[in-house]
């Protein structure tokens, strides 16, 4: 399955509910990062998208944090890819990539912090 660029996927993933979302994400940049982002194996996604299991809260929360950082990143210059772009390190994040940033931290922080940082309106 290819994937597809995030404007493809943009007007289907908004406010969409949990496994379209998930299924969206994991077309736009592949099942490893967005699994990293969330915190869960890889396989657990699946469940998601089928319906047969549901993420916490929190997982949901850094799944809308992940859609609205990959259309903020659709527009900016200097990326092959949105997929790179979340696994690069970033100064203005002390060193640390977005993937990280967006796991490790509460999602409303990370989303203040990402925002302000690199200059989105998330």
């Amino acid at each position: 399955m290819g994937h597809k660029t995030v404007g493809q996927i943009e007007h289907a993933v908004n406010a969409g509910p949990t496994g379209k979302l998930t299924e969206h994400l994991v077309n736009a940049i592949g099942p490893r990062p967005v699994a990293d982002i969330v915190d869960v194996a890889a396989g657990s996604l699946r469940g998601w998208i089928d319906g047969t299991s549901r993420p916490s809260t929190q997982q949901r929360d850094r799944l809308e944090l992940c859609r609205d950082v990959l259309a903020a990143l659709r527009g900016q210059a200097g990326h092959s890819s949105t997929a790179s772009a979340l696994k690069e390190q970033r100064p203005e994040l002390g060193n640390t990539s977005l993937i990280t940033l967006m796991r490790r931290t509460d999602p409303n922080a990370a989303r203040r912090r990402i925002g302000q940082a690199l200059g989105f309106e998330l």
